[in-house]
């Protein structure tokens, strides 16, 4: 699939695709105060959470990225894209496919606030943010915006983080060749608060149990720079984070 990807891209259809697989294990339901104490042990600089829903069966995660964060007119949005294991032996530096693709999203970010009359000053260099055993690229973008921060939420998912680039494109492309339904994974959390204030997360690092059985989510974003080997490992190394809290229950 990642090669196929790689293809298309060259032919010059697209600049970036977020593809994404899922594993299902064997896995009994949990307590959900006990999943949720072991999420937010294993990760607590992210955003853990358990919903349930008769309708969708039980998810949980731990997601690093934060999509809008508004309070008393000021928000924050992050580009986050780029993965490397801490754990494997690499290079001392990011790679240029990695900037190309955290740069994408980066792009993005800015060019839908300036639809809404947002103009960012000077941006800095991406940052390297840790979440657990993985690292990613990351641009923080910080705007005043004192009114009602919802309608900021369809104007930025989904993001090239999650998609691709163009969007319609990169979407299409993912509906024909993933071959399965992602459900809520990739999706966005907003904790709602009065006075046009909001958080809310982007659906990563997640798992779905229906039954007995655990799904988990992993995907990583394509570009014609990609190689189809350490792309499958970067989701190997994404699928470790929940498989890592799976094994601990």
């Amino acid at each position: 699939m990642v090669q196929s990807a790689v293809r298309h891209m060259k032919s010059g259809k697209l600049d970036k695709v977020v593809l994404s697989r899922v594993e299902k294990h064997p896995q009994t339901l949990p307590a959900i105060d006990v999943l949720f104490n072991t999420l937010s042990t294993a990760y607590p600089d992210a955003f853990c959470y358990v919903f349930y829903h008769p309708d969708c069966g039980l998810w949980a995660g731990a997601s690093p990225e934060i999509l809008l964060d508004c309070e008393k007119g000021f928000c924050t949005t992050m580009s986050l894209a780029g993965t490397r294991d801490k754990r494997a032996p690499r290079a001392a530096d990011w790679s240029a496919k990695e900037y190309e693709e955290q740069e994408i999203v980066t792009q993005f970010l800015v060019d839908q606030l300036k639809t809404k009359g947002v103009f960012l000053g000077p941006i800095g260099p991406p940052k390297t943010l840790q979440s657990g055993h993985l690292e990613h690229l990351m641009t923080k973008l910080r705007f005043e915006w004192p009114t009602d921060p919802y309608s900021l939420l369809k104007l930025l998912h989904p993001t090239p983080a999650v998609c691709g680039w163009p969007a319609p494109g990169a979407k299409d492309y993912i509906l024909a060749n993933e071959g399965y339904d992602r459900g809520f994974y990739t999706g966005y959390l907003a904790h709602l608060k009065p006075n046009n204030s909001t958080t809310a997360y982007v659906n990563l690092r997640c798992m779905h149990w229906i039954e007995n059985e655990v799904f988990v989510y992993a995907g990583g974003g394509i570009t014609a720079r990609s190689d189809a080997e350490s792309e499958y490992h970067e989701t190997e190394a994404k699928m470790a984070a929940m498989l890592g809290v799976i094994e601990k229950l």
